[in-house]
């Protein structure tokens, strides 16, 4: 049995952590993987963590989402969280491969273009952010003020975690 406090102790001690890759929330999951907490009105631990880390764009949705698809596995980086809408969510369990959309849809719509179907940038945008970043010059708060979205998008976008296809224009 944990502690009283020891799972809100651990969530708070990782609001700011640094990896890149998931981070698995290390206590009690629900029947789908996720992280269960019972604190400050929340019930799951990724909805926390995204809470916590992006409070500031929550109102781009009331769903907390991962740009890693491995909610499933207990993922709650706040890196891999965003706030976004169910069609959001449910074309990034598409293009994440844990649920598959009806034929119809994937004629209408293949799947890893579907991606962009909610796109806030174009192609052309994102080749132009990665040809203007300069390390230590252009900084992710200036190129997200500029094509107006969070740093968390340029950041995603400059590591090609995200627009895995385009390059950077010449």
């Amino acid at each position: 049995m944990t502690r009283p406090g020891t799972v809100k102790k651990w969530l708070e001690e990782h609001v700011d952590h640094v990896g890149s890759d998931c981070l698995e929330f290390p206590f009690s999951r629900d029947t789908h993987g996720y992280g269960c907490i019972n604190f400050g009105g929340f019930r799951a631990a990724h909805r926390w963590m995204c809470n916590r880390a992006h409070a500031d764009t929550k109102m781009n949705g009331p769903m907390a989402l991962h740009t890693c698809g491995n909610g499933h596995l207990g993922c709650v980086n706040p890196k891999h969280l965003y706030w976004g809408t169910l069609l959001d969510n449910y074309l990034d369990a598409v293009n994440h491969g844990t649920v598959h959309p009806p034929r119809s849809e994937l004629r209408e719509y293949p799947v890893k273009e579907a991606a962009f179907a909610r796109a806030k940038l174009t192609k052309a945008e994102v080749s132009q952010i990665r040809a203007e970043y300069v390390p230590g010059v252009t900084g992710f708060r200036q190129l997200s003020n500029k094509f107006r979205v969070h740093r968390t998008t340029i950041k995603s976008i400059l590591n090609f975690e995200t627009w895995k296809d385009v390059q950077t224009s010449s």
